[in-house]
């Protein structure tokens, strides 16, 4: 939300209200429409590349990190300064409405670094008694889910990665291939005619991005190919192909098991004439 309380919006310093509140409120309608929804719903897997987006926003962008009351914190700001983050209005801090953005990766994926930022996030709920005038933040559903998991050690095992990726171009058509791995139930494939990355990590501080939006993509926003193959037998060669049109092309993709994803494959690349 532009502007907000406290925010002193205009064009030369310009600032943002985080309503994380509201986001929070988004992020979890469209999971529950995504835990709803049957398989052969054209729009889930859509729903689950906003999920992804989301959830990699919040954990590269608006958090600040800190020590507060003798401990390394995490926190967002009441009003974000999109011109220096520095100048954003921190005596409101919210310790982070946005927790399933958080802790649902974690359960999809079983990737350390979401359960590592969720144990950042828990501290500032435990000793923040600032915002409400209580332990406001302990009673939220999120963060008991996050106390749950780390109390309890909750190991989320991932799934295993497809290996050797391959593209092939020949009489007219692209070949994809690969080795079917262990424990698999399908497989995620995304094409673009830029590089595909996992995020590509704009810097707040330099205002630049680790892999430059003209050349790479996200994985959330590359094109999904909407009918890929039911996993053959562990070991086995897997292999989808179609006719395109001119262009270059590059190839990702991941497998499932359940909800969750496994890591991004290696990158293919394919020039098409």
């Amino acid at each position: 939300i532009i502007g907000g309380s406290g925010s002193g919006w205009n064009p030369e310093n310009p600032a943002i209200k985080v309503d994380v509140m509201m986001g929070s409120l988004l992020y979890d309608g469209l999971l529950n429409y995504y835990f709803q929804s049957e398989n052969t719903n054209p729009l889930k897997e859509k729903v689950f590349d906003v999920l992804d987006g989301i959830s990699e926003f919040m954990y590269h962008e608006p958090y600040f990190e800190g020590v507060k009351k003798g401990r390394q914190v995490q926190w967002i700001p009441y009003v974000y300064n999109l011109s220096d983050k520095n100048k954003s209005k921190h005596d409101y801090k919210l310790a982070g409405q946005a927790s399933f953005c958080i802790i649902i990766p974690y359960l999809f994926t079983g990737e350390e670094r979401w359960i590592d930022k969720a144990k950042k996030m828990i501290k500032t709920a435990i000793i923040d008694n600032e915002v409400w005038g209580s332990y406001g933040y302990i009673d939220h559903p999120g963060y008991q889910t996050i106390a749950y998991l780390i109390l309890k050690n909750y190991k989320v095992e991932q799934v295993n990665q497809a290996n050797a990726f391959k593209v092939d171009y020949k009489n007219g058509r692209i070949y994809l291939s690969w080795t079917v791995p262990e424990g698999v139930e399908g497989y995620r494939i995304k094409y673009s005619n830029k590089k595909i990355v996992r995020y590509l990590q704009y810097d707040t501080d330099s205002k630049t991005f680790k892999y430059p939006p003209e050349s790479f993509i996200n994985w959330w926003s590359a094109e999904n190919i909407k009918d890929e193959p039911v996993p053959l037998l562990p070991g086995n060669t897997q292999s989808y192909s179609f006719v395109p049109e001119h262009g270059t092309y590059y190839f990702a993709l991941r497998t499932i098991k359940g909800d969750m994803v496994g890591e991004i494959s290696n990158e293919v690349e394919v020039e098409v004439r």
